[in-house]
């Protein structure tokens, strides 16, 4: 696991380790590069990655802020039963396509 406190430091990370990463988990509200800047400079990179978006903003709100684009998303508040229930359909998809 790779942790980022903000979306700059996501992004020097995920260029950093890039050949570990195999999805990305993306807070929308993060200080100094914002979630969607940093969804959109990650799309920008790899178009591929799998990148799990959470946020207290309801699914469609979120599909507004970027544009309609493919989003895997998972409603905070979560439990952690939910959250490794996202990450393991990510992963699973992964493997069979």
């Amino acid at each position: 696991m790779i942790l980022a406190a903000d979306g700059k430091e996501g992004l020097e990370s995920f260029l950093a380790n890039r050949e570990k990463v195999s999805a990305i988990l993306l807070d929308l509200t993060m200080p100094v590069l914002g979630g969607v800047a940093t969804f959109e400079e990650l799309r920008r990179l790899d178009s591929d990655e799998p990148i799990v978006i959470m946020s207290g903003y309801s699914e469609d709100e979120i599909l507004d802020r970027l544009s309609g684009e493919d989003v895997l998303f998972l409603q905070k508040p979560f439990s952690v039963d939910r959250l490794i229930e996202r990450l393991s359909e990510v992963l699973e998809s992964r493997v069979t396509s």
